[in-house]
């Protein structure tokens, strides 16, 4: 047996499994290539190895990988990048993009066969637990698997999605939110999704059970106080259900603030960030272009799960992923992703299509699943004022609150002094029915109350 009826052996066996005429297909096209691959490295004097038994092939993520075993300079191997295109061009007879993914240590490559999408029906829903979301299937080894957000694990903090218009960013984040919405009764879960782009793709996530949208600018700003508010109440009182806070385009909403309410809005998103995972609140920011404004100095380094699409450069794939060489640039289908979730290793994902009449039919079945469940939704505060002459602060926000509840007569006398018992009512109105009448709880509360009795005075 000659060293390519090896090779295809192997590829057989360790990419496949089963056989299938499309499998053995392909693992005579690998074959062919990785002999092709190997004798460049020794025409070129490359101390490297493809490693056939870590081949992935995946018709769905359209894209074959060779990892390899290398000897010298990961450097040599980026430097023949170029090399691979032209010797796989010529070999498939048409144009053949290459990428040397040195985190992988890996070539990816065009899938050689037919391709087809990942569908909304390959999703295998049964099988989540409950706070568990999908992001797609993992291609990162031999063994697909699926690719999941677990919000019951604690070691599970805050996310960045990041891609340019036709990534597949909006699909991916629909798919998400639908597994997570599908896994979990809404009287555990209340996601609060703000779009102040008015972007049509995230309108039909408002008929499910667990989402609250918001999109004007005023309810966004009040929508972050609000989230800001409970997690202050869960420092005392701790709740088990869980609160995902979605912004869309964050960075454009924060400068289209002025700069009173921006400072407000980075000030609690910070805080957010800090504490709130061990709270069971999470944070998901998407956004076509990752900056360092929003990883470095929103976040403070929080943002320990990433899943990044196409981006236009290297430098802006190097902020999404929160590490280089990944090479997202390189991105060229929609859907194709990478991630790294929990600060972890990187993963090669493709996202489910989700769209049309199976999108309408998934968030039909969620509907339908938690009929007979109340949604838990957190007290949202009334919406504010942006502007930089009379903005409003957070002791104005908890005033607004109270008066959504009492009017001013309830709360003071004719002598304008506060009755009898309001003061632990109003308490327990902003900060839960188990709050304190003393530290913040007190402090927030008879500051707001003072606002409302200047006003009525």
């Amino acid at each position: 047996m000659d060293v390519k009826q090896v090779v295809t052996s192997w590829m057989i066996q360790r990419l496949h499994g089963k056989m299938t005429p499309a499998k053995l297909e392909i693992g005579y096209v690998a074959a062919k290539e990785i002999a092709l691959i190997n004798g460049l490295f020794q025409q070129l004097n490359v101390r490297a190895v493809v490693d056939v038994a870590g081949v992935v092939a995946s018709e769905t993520g359209n894209f074959i990988r060779y990892p390899l075993r290398t000897y010298g300079k990961i450097s040599a191997l980026e430097s023949i990048e170029k090399d691979l295109e032209v010797l796989l061009s010529m070999h498939r007879k048409t144009e053949t993009n290459v990428t040397v993914r040195t985190p992988m240590l890996a070539i990816e490559t065009d899938y050689p066969l037919a391709t087809r999408p990942l569908l909304w029906a390959d999703a295998k829903l049964g099988a989540l637990k409950p706070f568990q979301a999908m992001i797609g299937m993992d291609y990162t080894s031999m063994n697909p698997a699926t690719a999941l957000l677990d919000y019951s694990k604690k070691t599970l903090a805050h996310a960045l999605i990041a891609g340019t218009t036709g990534s597949g960013k909006s699909v991916l984040v629909i798919g998400m939110i639908n597994s997570l919405c599908y896994s979990t009764p809404p009287d555990k879960l209340s996601l609060i999704f703000l779009d102040p782009k008015f972007d049509p793709d995230w309108k039909i996530l408002e008929d499910l059970p667990q989402v609250t949208m918001r999109s004007e600018p005023v309810d966004c700003v009040a929508a972050i106080a609000s989230v800001k508010a409970e997690l202050e109440r869960r420092k005392r009182h701790p709740d088990p259900r869980k609160l995902i806070l979605v912004i869309d385009e964050y960075a454009d909403f924060c400068g289209d603030l002025d700069k009173a309410t921006r400072e407000q809005v980075e000030k609690q998103i910070v805080s957010i960030t800090s504490v709130g995972r061990s709270l069971g609140i999470h944070l998901i920011l998407i956004t076509q272009k990752p900056t360092t404004e929003i990883v470095d100095t929103v976040a403070k380094g929080n943002l320990s799960t990433r899943v990044c699409g196409m981006v236009t450069t290297s430098k802006e794939s190097e902020i999404g992923m929160g590490r280089g060489g990944v090479g997202c640039e390189a991105l060229e289908s929609a859907g194709s992703f990478y991630c790294v979730i929990g600060g972890g290793r990187t993963q090669r994902v493709q996202s489910y299509l989700i769209e049309g009449d199976s999108l309408e039919s998934a968030i039909d079945g969620i509907v339908e699943r938690w009929k007979d469940r109340d949604p838990y939704q957190i007290m949202l505060l009334a919406s504010v004022t942006v502007s930089a002459s009379a903005q409003k602060s957070e002791d104005e926000l908890n005033a607004e609150r109270l008066l959504e509840h009492y009017d001013p007569g309830e709360l003071f006398d004719e002598a304008g002094q506060l009755r009898s018992g309001m003061q632990s009512e109003a308490i327990r109105k902003l900060f839960g029915e188990d709050a304190p009448n003393n530290g913040t709880p007190r402090r927030a509360t008879l500051a707001a109350l003072n606002i409302i009795k200047m006003k009525q005075s």
